[in-house]
């Protein structure tokens, strides 16, 4: 087997990411909104101003992503961080989300925050045990009832 690669997204990934996003939200029966807050995932790879999205290969092929999208305020927002099921509790997961984490920091951010949903079991287990806090949902119209936040030191 060929080495795990986490590199930064081309615009050439936006298929392969978009497929294993969707594939992921149907697997737990979340209904994707490619017009609302999966609008990100439209266009992964493109360059955006600040925006530091990454994608984790294995053999060649990509399985997993992650984005940065900075706020302005020295935070960033964390989103679209999906691995393959094929690829999942192996600690590529947790590689990337380093990768990511590590990056933000590097870029001067002063912390992260994600919003999530209960179904995403494995996901949640990972941001608390890497640091990230749960902190109240503040958006009362957000899909997603879970909200974390992760303060970086540099």
């Amino acid at each position: 087997m060929n080495p795990t690669v986490i590199r930064r997204a081309l615009p050439a990934d936006g298929d392969a990411v978009r497929k294993i996003v969707f594939d992921t939200m149907r697997e737990y029966g979340v209904k994707a909104d490619p017009e609302g807050i999966d609008r990100d995932v439209m266009t992964f790879g493109q360059p955006a101003a600040g925006v530091m999205a990454f994608v984790v290969e294995v053999d060649a092929c990509v399985v997993g992503s992650v984005i940065i999208t900075p706020r302005g305020n020295g935070r960033a927002t964390l989103s679209k961080f999906f691995l393959s099921d094929a690829h999942r509790g192996r600690g590529i997961g947790r590689a990337l989300l380093e990768t990511a984490v590590n990056a933000a920091s590097d870029a001067g951010l002063i912390g992260l925050d994600l919003d999530t949903k209960s179904v995403f079991r494995e996901a949640i287990r990972l941001y608390e045990a890497t640091g990230w806090k749960s902190i109240p949902q503040t958006d009362p119209d957000s899909p997603c009832e879970l909200l974390y936040a992760l303060e970086l030191t540099r």
